[in-house]
């Protein structure tokens, strides 16, 4: 399937693209600082936005992809290498969308602490208390944080490569308003 646009990302793609970049970034900034902040309510606090905004990306997730799925992707002039490398690091993202806010999840849940999603929506456990199954599944989601911030590098630097080397339009195709082959 392809978008009406051969050389450019469907406007809802690009939206969701943007939206959850933003997202994943606030999510892990707000890991790291709640992480690093000294016990107290406002740790708490930090901790729940961390986790709402994570289950907010899960949920945005199967929408994102949904939709992928239903507009297509445009047609850039890659070399083979290139497009395997591409759908390799895409693909490892959106594993990594997934595993992440999950393994968060399970983390709450065999700590045996409730659950709401900006304090208003609350969910279930995924598994029963365990310590041993917690601290597991915190060292998942922390060894997922580096593959995802490894591959979001290589995602990054790819795109630059597209732009700064290769110049075609991979880049410009997924900036929010720029039209392919204007500099805009």
């Amino acid at each position: 399937m392809h978008g009406a646009n051969p050389g450019r990302w469907a406007a809802s793609v690009v939206g969701f693209h943007w939206l959850m970049a933003v997202l994943i970034v606030v999510v892990m900034t707000l890991g790291w600082v709640a992480e690093e902040y000294p016990s107290s309510p406002d740790k708490v606090t930090l901790f729940v936005w961390h986790k709402s905004f994570g289950l907010t990306v899960l949920l945005l997730l199967f929408f994102r992809l949904l939709n992928r799925w239903n507009k297509g992707a445009p047609r850039h002039e890659l070399q083979s290498w290139e497009r395997m490398l591409s759908r390799t690091v895409q693909g490892a993202l959106y594993l990594c969308m997934l595993a992440m806010p999950l393994s968060g999840w399970i983390i709450n849940s065999a700590a045996d602490f409730p659950l709401n999603v900006f304090w208003l929506i609350p969910l279930p456990p995924l598994t029963g208390a365990s310590e041993s199954l917690a601290e597991l599944a915190e060292e998942v989601h922390v060894t997922i944080l580096w593959i995802m911030v490894s591959l979001l590098v290589l995602h990054i630097a790819g795109a630059l490569r597209h732009h700064v080397i290769g110049k075609n339009q991979v880049l410009r195709s997924m900036l929010p308003g720029a039209k392919p082959g204007t500099g805009q």
